[in-house]
């Protein structure tokens, strides 16, 4: 209900891949295709049921392209590859200045790999085109050293480079029923960063654990902006950001006892904007998750995930100080699954089982259920594995 009427919204997500592999004993090509649609409905209506045949529609749909080829030989492993994009936005409302649009991205990149005894070196580069943006060149170089068989140390610095996507730019969704609005900004422009990072990765027999520090030194940093808001509805923008770094942490580790497995992570994000002489905001500090997996009755393995995180900066004052931040967010999700039944593996799970709903998040962070199906068909020439 708002005001004397209802207000409807209907998001329908329909998502499809396929994907391909041709295989010899030194090569291997991959390629996949993906398509993605979101139809969003929107309707009001003085009963508490829409009315047929009203409303407007907004229709995003994503394609994606990925060619992979590998090949490997007592020298090197060589990968050479592309990826293309293809995103299109049109809305019944006119919404979307200039009526329906559609945007074009290619992504080609090569990287090969040098095996010098205990030594790994990684050098590649990628070649981003973008319709509107142009190209931009990102080379990048990593290394690795295997201390012994269970200790691996790495390293790499690069350069990135990331278009605003149809979202950012031109995106004008408003979701009535749930009190928050999108609004692209067309004024973007292109994200540009120079990173590097150091890890290392310890496995046992039982156990693993693995960290790594990173800094990102950012320039026009895209960020999501609230705007002016009207009692509870919400409202964002995006923006560019001049000169912003980032740099953080990230450690996970893991413990399998037989049929038991368990796994531990945190982040911890330091951002500052050299604008503001702040946090960026969007960014949580803090975050991690723990998982807890094991076996049921009749096959079925069950896990349950605690997925935390921290309290966020949302707003800024006219002078820079940040003037409202978003609560932590605790959730918690639950997934069983029961493998080889037949000839199917399936799957039920319930995401946010406690149905957490901090103040200020825009994303949806209701209950969900959800069940899935994986059916497997075996040729007739095709032996099962020893």
């Amino acid at each position: 209900p708002s005001g004397g009427v209802f207000d409807f919204a209907d998001n329908t997500q329909t998502n499809a891949r396929l994907t391909g592999a041709w295989l010899n004993p030194t090569s291997r090509l991959t390629s996949t295709l993906a398509l993605s649609q979101l139809d969003h409905l929107s309707r009001t209506s003085p009963y508490t049921d829409p009315i047929k045949g009203t409303g407007d529609r907004q229709l995003q749909r994503l394609g994606e392209a990925d060619v992979l080829y590998t090949h490997t030989s007592e020298a090197a492993t060589i990968d050479i590859g592309t990826q293309v994009h293809q995103e299109y936005i049109m809305s019944t409302d006119g919404r979307i200045a200039g009526g329906p649009r559609t945007l074009m991205s290619a992504d080609p990149y090569a990287q090969a790999e040098w095996q010098l005894g205990r030594w790994s070196i990684v050098p590649g580069a990628r070649l981003s085109w973008s319709q509107q943006f142009g190209t931009y060149m990102s080379p990048r170089i990593a290394a690795r050293f295997r201390v012994d068989s269970s200790l691996i140390l790495r390293a790499s610095v690069g350069r990135g480079f990331r278009a605003p996507d149809f979202k950012e730019l031109y995106l004008d969704f408003t979701n009535d029923a749930a009190y928050y609005a999108v609004h692209g900004n067309r004024a973007l422009r292109p994200e540009h960063a120079d990173n590097a990072s150091l890890g290392a990765e310890w496995a046992g027999a039982r156990a693993y654990a693995r960290t790594q520090l990173y800094v990102n030194e950012l320039h026009d940093f895209i960020e999501t902006q609230p705007l002016a808001s009207s009692g509870q509805f919400a409202e964002f923008t995006y923006g560019n950001i001049s000169r912003s770094t980032t740099r953080g942490i990230e450690t996970e580790t893991g413990v399998n006892l037989g049929p038991l497995s368990g796994e531990i992570a945190y982040a911890y994000l330091y951002t500052y904007d050299r604008g503001t002489a702040g946090p960026l905001l969007n960014q949580p500090p803090h975050s991690g998750h723990v998982r807890l997996s094991g076996p049921l009755l009749f096959g079925v393995r069950a896990s349950v995930v605690d997925v935390y995180t921290g309290s966020t900066p949302m707003e800024r004052a006219d002078d820079g100080s940040i003037s409202s931040t978003r609560d932590a967010y605790n959730r918690v999700d639950l997934r069983f699954a029961r493998q080889s039944f037949g000839h199917a593996d399936i799957s039920v799970g319930v995401t946010n089982v406690f149905d957490s709903r901090p103040a200020r998040w825009a994303d949806p962070t209701v209950r969900r259920i959800y069940a899935g199906i994986t059916l497997h068909a075996r040729g007739a020439n095709t032996q099962a594995p020893q």
